[in-house]
């Protein structure tokens, strides 16, 4: 028989929330408008505040490596990965359970891999 599934509060437990750290640098770049921060950790997160849409955040990320970084061997099973999260899962949840743990919200989640 089908059992509904418990759904969590929120994406993270109160215990795994990352504790604060504040940036090594901070750059003005006043031709565009934006403000860049450098993390200890080499993060480096750039923002600008528009008042085209009060309500929204955009937020992106990008890593250096992907596919680029992937052997031949290993290069058709790799290049499933975003495919594969969005069917199996993101961050520990079922796209179902995301979902609802989102719902109610203006958010959109997901994963891409590329070259």
């Amino acid at each position: 028989p089908w059992e509904e599934e418990c759904v969590p509060d929120a994406l993270l437990e109160p215990a795994n929330i990352p504790q604060e750290v504040p940036p090594a640098s901070t750059r003005e770049w006043e031709a565009v408008g934006a403000t860049e921060l450098v993390f200890p950790n080499g993060m480096r997160v750039a923002y600008k505040q528009t008042d085209f849409l009060d309500d929204q955040v955009l937020i992106s990320g990008l890593a250096m490596g992907g596919l680029s970084e992937v052997g031949r061997q290993r290069f058709n099973s790799c290049s499933c990965a975003s495919m594969l999260s969005s069917e199996i899962g993101t961050f520990g949840f079922k796209p179902e359970t995301l979902a609802d743990i989102l719902a109610g919200k203006r958010v959109h989640v997901g994963l891409s891999l590329g070259a």
